[in-house]
C-alpha cells in the first residue's frame, strides 16, 4: 500500500519487506497472509483514489496594503475537504449534548454534588476532605 502511495520509494519498501518476511517461515500461513494483505491494501487505495487529498493547495491569501494576513497553513490547507477514512461524518464522535437544567437528573445531581460537597455533610467520608 505504501508503495502504491509513494511510488517512488517501491524498490526500497520492496527490499523492507523481503527483509521483514524472510523471519517468517515458508507455508501457506505466511502465502495467504502476504495475499490478503495484498488485496486488503488494493482495495484501501481504490477506495481513497478519489477522497481528495491529492487536491492542489486553495489557500490564497488577499493581501492588501496595511491589512494583515494570517500565517499561511504551510501544507495541506486542502485536508478539511477530504473524505474521511474511517468514519461516517465528523459530528460522529461529538459529544451528547448536556442535560436539561429542568430535567429530574440535572435536580439530582446537583442536590447529590450539594450534599456530598458541603463541609459538614454526613453522607461525606473522611478520605473526601
Amino acid at each position: 500500500m505504501l508503495a502504491g502511495l509513494n511510488p517512488q520509494t517501491q524498490a526500497e519498501l520492496k527490499a523492507a519487506t523481503t527483509a521483514y518476511l524472510s523471519n517468517i517461515p515458508d507455508g501457506d500461513a505466511k502465502s495467504e497472509g502476504i495475499r490478503l494483505g495484498e488485496v486488503v491494501a488494493r482495495k484501501i487505495l481504490e477506495a481513497r483514489a478519489k477522497d481528495g487529498a491529492d487536491a492542489a493547495d486553495a489557500y490564497r491569501p488577499k493581501a492588501k496594503p496595511g491589512v494583515y494576513v494570517p500565517t499561511p497553513i504551510t501544507v495541506a490547507s486542502m485536508w478539511p475537504n477530504v473524505k474521511p477514512f474511517a468514519m461516517t461524518s465528523p459530528s460522529q464522535f461529538r459529544p451528547e449534548p448536556p442535560i436539561a437544567l429542568h430535567s429530574e437528573q440535572w435536580a439530582s445531581d446537583y442536590n447529590e454534588i450539594k450534599d456530598l460537597g458541603a463541609t459538614t455533610s454526613r453522607p461525606r467520608t473522611p478520605a473526601s476532605g
